[in-house]
């Protein structure tokens, strides 16, 4: 069975490997529309909400120290006050099929949602609502909407199991 640990990225370089991981999982597949490299670092790292979001990213590898999977947990502010939530967001998730890697990294956004005191996990989602997100549940051999996010047909199963 395969081994896998969470990590923090904090970096210039674990930033690199979260947003180039996606091209390596959708390698071949036709549905997967990448956005460009620069667009995601701003997005990560300079978009405007992050005036008032926090955030948190995490990556899962292998014993090998590959990626296998990454989510970014928001904390939007504004959402939870205007709708007297407690709520963490989650995004840019992506992952190879197995719920272990689901788990780590569903696990450390949680845990960093529960000391920001936060009770719900909702997602995938953007800052606000204004980003790419959602998850495809049916017509994965199509490419999805401008304003929705591809994934694998298995990424269903992983939620429902989680």
């Amino acid at each position: 069975m395969a081994e896998y640990s969470i990590k923090e990225v904090l970096g210039k370089r674990d930033l690199k490997r979260f947003i180039v991981f996606p091209e390596k999982l959708y390698k071949g597949c036709g549905q997967y529309v990448p956005p460009l490299h620069k667009g995601q670092e701003h997005e990560l790292m300079h978009s405007a909400p992050l005036q008032y979001c926090k955030r948190k990213m995490w990556i899962a590898e292998n014993e090998a120290g590959e990626v296998v999977g990454r989510i970014c947990a928001v904390i939007n502010p504004r959402y939870n006050e205007k709708y007297g939530t407690r709520r963490v967001r989650f995004g840019w998730i992506d992952l190879i099929n197995d719920v272990k890697v689901a788990e780590l990294l569903f696990n450390a956004a949680e845990r960093w949602a529960g000391e920001e005191g936060m009770e719900e996990i909702h997602g995938p989602l953007y800052y606000n609502t204004l980003g790419r997100q959602g998850m495809l549940v049916e017509g994965f051999d199509k490419l999805p909407p401008f304003s929705c996010l591809y994934n694998y047909p298995y990424y269903v199963d992983i939620m429902q199991q989680l």
